[in-house]
């Protein structure tokens, strides 16, 4: 090998060296370089994700230590604790229809809702007020993590 590479001009043996350096710069990048970097982004953003996802859950647990009495069943309507809970969890702007649903349920339409707010949300709703999910049609987007969702939602 080494003898047909000494037989080659110069000119041949220079493109063979300069194509083999930007081959092994190319492979290095492709195999050792991008890999980790693409794992850094995508753990970044899933801790971005669950720190939210903590403090809407901390949000809810002071909210129940503050007021313990506000899990038993609420006098308001549903209308307005959904109207006031809705924003205490990151929902604000997200929330395009409420309707009411019988005597004591509601139907709400979310668009382009973070998932985990929302579920942080229903949780609260569980925990606080005695509002649980009766059915629940909730459709990803484009985006990562966000869906539209169509709930109804009926005080138990």
């Amino acid at each position: 090998m080494i003898d047909w590479f000494n037989t080659l001009q110069r000119r041949e043996r220079l493109s063979l060296v300069v194509g083999a350096v930007f081959a092994v710069i190319v492979l290095g990048w492709v195999l050792l370089w991008n890999p980790p970097h693409r794992g850094i982004n995508s753990l970044s953003q899933s801790l971005i994700a669950k720190q939210l996802l903590l403090s809407n859950l901390r949000v809810a647990q002071s909210m129940v230590l503050e007021n313990p009495e506000s899990a038993l069943l609420s006098a308001q309507s549903l209308i307005v604790v959904i109207d006031q809970t809705h924003r205490q969890f990151g929902l604000a702007g997200k929330l395009t229809r409420n309707q009411p649903d019988g005597t004591d349920g509601i139907r709400v339409n979310f668009q382009a809702t973070p998932f985990d707010a929302l579920l942080s949300w229903l949780i609260g709703l569980e925990a606080n007020y005695g509002i649980h999910v009766e059915s629940a049609a909730i459709n990803k987007t484009s985006q990562t993590g966000l869906v539209t969702a169509t709930l109804v939602l009926r005080r138990t």
